[in-house]
């Protein structure tokens, strides 16, 4: 008997290293690179020690112990089902290891790739069983998932989290006592504020304007990096950026705006992608999320992302979407939050004794798109956040006939489109966020007014870089197509005790920010900086821009262009001084617009069919909520491929109020979708009709089509 106890120890024992080493190939390795690589996911979850820990032990013991389980109950049956399980248990996991070698590596189906998965999975458990060799094997890999863990917890993305105490000592108190107030907007080129004449567009954008009256606005700065984690540290240190992210978190050795200042100003801080401010030092503009509450979301969110990186795209488009925002995956997509923040900032703002830094990055106009200029939000869920420059929008994945890979900002989508109507409509809800921001801004102009600090306060509003809307390029991936897109961004810089307006285009960088920061509060510059103050006429001009992409250095002339693509867009979608109801008329048929369908309908279409993809949005509209469905996204589908429209218009109680081409076609499918005007819609019940148009331009009904419902919850909306 106590042999037999021994052999089932070791059968045990064997058992459960057999799943310690696999898991650690098939989940826990593959999801440490992900993250380690991409800081922004710890630094988004405000990721402490403890959660750091418990994510890596959940990695590397959660599946192995919930094995041993099931295999311990199964041996209640019998040592042969028990046996079996583990087998079985042995083949999912060196499926979930090699599927995902398989779909790099070859383009085939999907039903290929799981089928070599799989393939290779029971061949290895068939080896298992015949040789001693790769059973000792797996013995010797014993240590071989702590190699990793220790890999991950030595990364720099990870150690700075792990030792908080190495940020740098505050500097000595500055002789500044003017307040501050720093507004970092994310992802806002430059072009989206100007006018044909290279001005600030008055009529769009307003607060803009108005802090530009009163500002120096250092009109060719230029973003020296297109990723937020590495372009806002240069902007906050002064230092030239590289190609890691090691400048970007806590317990960076390098000297930043809140350790120059904290000595001599109360910090109000929220920083979203990069942790740079002193713990000790900086209050929190929102309150802590409870630590339960912290890894819970950390736990679930790392599982979304091991999900897409690592199952059938079939399975894995199922998932919550991880190509809007770094944390909470799968909450609902609240366009609130945003604004919310902004309130925050806005009500800490007073007429205190001590000088205080506001500093607020602010995750708009960046997608999500979600805002419009009156200050009112729209729902999207996950309606194509990123509408025209993924090759197909998740939203609209499910009801097509197939789902290419599912990619996002932690799996490196490829992120373009060569379809110019979608990548049009995407610049649209760009600008309209722009102007919801403008809204925003005004509220906070008006509050330092109140509170009598405007005069006295050096206010800096700036990007951290721009976006581009061309069809077949990347949205943020510089190349020589799109790089005056993306690198220009606003910069205005208003002194204390100064209203005169200047217009300055030598050559910025966001180097340069900080420096010029010193200049205008009139304390000595640090010696730590890389950049210089634009500020100072005796400064050397340079006469190139430096802009650091993850590949290389691309040098471009620093003379501010009098034109680039993304600044012929706004004009040729739009006009040179456009209104907003300019801007919601992007149409394909601007002369329909606003027409009484019945008046120019013929026989309806009975080859087609449509759904809305949120038909409840236009059951209960209420102007009261704060809410508009003005974004309207939908799936129309033929008979035969061959049917397919060109173009479909969306009327509103009978009023033709969007007329758009379709896009992402697969099969038989295609998507559409549009925005409309505040004006479309009434309270209450609004009936939505989908017309195909001809070659004349008449328009044909389409019927609504009755395909499986769509759950508003599973987009991340809340139920209504």
């Amino acid at each position: 008997m106590p042999g037999a106890r021994s052999a089932t120890s070791d059968s045990a024992i064997s058992r459960a290293n057999e799943l310690w080493v696999l898991n650690s190939l098939a989940v826990a390795q593959p999801l440490f690179d992900l993250i380690g690589a991409n800081p922004p996911f710890l630094i988004a979850h405000r990721a402490e020690v403890i959660d750091v820990l418990v994510l890596v032990a959940t990695l590397l013991l959660g599946v192995p112990i919930l094995g041993l389980l099931v295999e311990a109950l199964a041996g209640v049956v019998g040592g042969t089902f028990q046996r079996a399980l583990h087998r079985f248990s042995m083949v999912a996991l060196v499926t979930l290891a090699l599927y995902p070698v398989l779909v790099r590596s070859i383009d085939a189906p999907e039903a290929v790739t799981i089928g070599g998965g799989v393939v290779g999975g029971v061949g290895f458990v068939l080896l298992h069983r015949s040789s001693t060799t790769l059973r000792e094997l797996l013995r010797f890999m014993a240590p071989v998932p702590i190699v990793f863990a220790a890999i991950f917890l030595s990364a720099e993305s990870v150690r700075p989290l792990m030792a908080r105490s190495e940020n740098p000592a505050l500097e000595a108190p500055r002789r500044a006592e003017a307040p501050i107030v720093f507004l970092l907007l994310d992802e806002l080129p430059l072009y989206a504020l100007l006018n044909q004449e290279l001005e600030v567009d008055a009529e769009l954008f307003p607060s803009f304007a108005r802090l530009a009256s009163d500002s120096i606005w250092l009109r060719n700065a230029t973003a020296v990096h297109p990723l937020t984690t590495i372009a806002v540290p240069s902007i906050l240190n002064g230092r030239r950026a590289r190609r890691s992210f090691e400048g970007s978190l806590r317990g960076s050795k390098e000297q930043n705006l809140f350790t120059w200042l904290g000595s001599s100003h109360r910090l109000v801080v929220r920083e979203k992608i990069t942790a740079l401010c002193p713990p000790e030092a900086c209050e929190e503009l929102v309150a802590p999320v409870a630590p339960g509450v912290r890894i819970q979301t950390l736990l679930r969110d790392a599982a979304v992302v091991w999900g897409h990186s690592a199952l059938p795209r079939s399975v894995a488009g199922t998932l919550p979407s991880v190509d809007t925002r770094w944390a909470d995956f799968a909450g609902a997509i609240e366009p609130t939050e945003e604004g919310e923040v902004f309130r925050a900032l806005i009500s800490s703002v007073d007429g205190g004794s001590r000088p205080t830094l506001y500093f607020l990055h602010l995750l708009v106009p960046h997608v999500p798109w979600f805002g419009l200029p009156t200050g009112l939000t729209y729902p999207q869920g996950r309606a194509g956040a990123t509408l025209g420059l993924e090759d197909m929008p998740d939203v609209f994945r499910r009801h097509l006939a197939t789902r290419p890979p599912r990619k996002g900002p932690l799996l490196g989508g490829r992120e373009r489109s060569l379809e110019p109507w979608p990548a049009k409509l995407a610049f649209q809800r760009h600008l309209l966020q722009v102007g919801y921001v403008d809204s925003l801004l005004g509220e906070l102009l008006d509050r330092l007014e109140e509170t009598g600090i405007y005069d006295r306060a050096l206010i800096v509003v700036t990007s951290d870089h721009g976006v581009a809307f061309q069809p077949g390029e990347h949205r943020r991936r510089v190349v020589d197509a799109n790089l005056r897109d993306i690198v220009h961004v606003p910069l205005f810089v208003k002194p204390p005790f100064s209203r005169e307006p200047l217009i300055d285009d030598r050559n910025v960088e966001s180097m340069d920010i900080l420096p010029t920061m010193a200049d205008a509060l009139g304390i000595e510059i640090p010696d730590w900086v890389d950049g210089q103050s634009a500020l100072d006429d005796s400064a050397p001009r340079r006469p190139t821009k430096i802009v650091v992409d993850r590949k290389r250095e691309h040098e471009i002339d620093a003379r501010l262009p009098t034109t680039w693509y993304g600044l012929r867009l706004k004009n040729e979608l739009f006009g040179p001084h456009p209104s907003w109801d300019d801007v919601y008329a992007l149409s394909s048929r601007p002369a329909l617009l606003g027409r009484r369908a019945d008046a120019v309908a013929a026989e309806a279409r009975s080859d087609l069919s449509y759904r809305l993809l949120f038909p409840e949005w236009f059951a209960d509209v209420d102007p009261e909520s704060g809410r508009f469905p003005a974004y309207v996204p939908g799936i129309v589908k033929a008979t035969e491929a061959a049917a397919l429209p060109e173009e479909v218009a969306l009327a509103v109680n009978g009023v033709i109020r969007g007329v758009g081409r379709t896009f992402a076609r697969v099969s038989d499918t295609a998507a559409f979708a549009m925005m409309l005007p505040p004006d479309a819609f009434r309270a209450g019940e609004n009936r939505v009709e989908i017309f195909a148009l001809d070659g004349q331009a008449r328009l044909r009904p389409i019927a609504a089509g009755h395909w499986p419902a769509v759950r508003p919850d599973s987009y991340g909306l809340p139920n209504r």
